[in-house]
């Protein structure tokens, strides 16, 4: 099952980001990224990750909100994330709340080329002065 799965990942996502996420670049470590990943499917901590589900708390916020993602983000898909996050919100109690995607910024926030795991400490940039200026000014009109 967990096979088919992974095909199935690999079949849709770029190389590259198959790669970088996952290391696998031939059929002797895509056995072996299977063989961790059932592994860890009985750790816990990773199945509470698999299962936890963010949208009761997100609809009982009350406070004003924003939200945002990277677009280049290759670990929190910012067009599903934002998506479901705004789902959640119209169910809440808060009063103003935006959703925004930053292109070109990877799960850091840092303005990045490959956007890859791999290339999170090879960025000297901590975290785009562009998001920085935007929070700001949000929190000005907002807040």
């Amino acid at each position: 099952m967990v096979k088919v799965i992974v095909e199935s990942w690999i079949a849709k996502t770029p190389a590259n980001i198959v790669v970088a996420t996952s290391g696998i670049t031939d059929e002797k470590s895509k056995a072996a990224y299977i063989s961790q990943f059932v592994s860890s499917l009985t750790n816990p901590w990773f199945r509470y990750f698999l299962s936890y589900d963010p949208n009761p708390y997100i609809q009982r916020m009350s406070a004003k909100v924003l939200a945002v993602n990277g677009g280049s983000d290759i670990q929190v898909l910012s067009k599903q994330n934002l998506a479901g996050i705004e789902s959640a919100l119209k169910e809440s109690s808060s009063k103003y709340y935006e959703i925004k995607e930053f292109p070109g910024l990877n799960h850091l926030f840092q303005e990045c080329k490959t956007c890859t795991v791999a290339e999170y400490d090879k960025l000297e940039q901590t975290i785009s002065p562009g998001l920085l200026d935007y929070i700001s000014s949000w929190m000005k009109r907002v807040l």
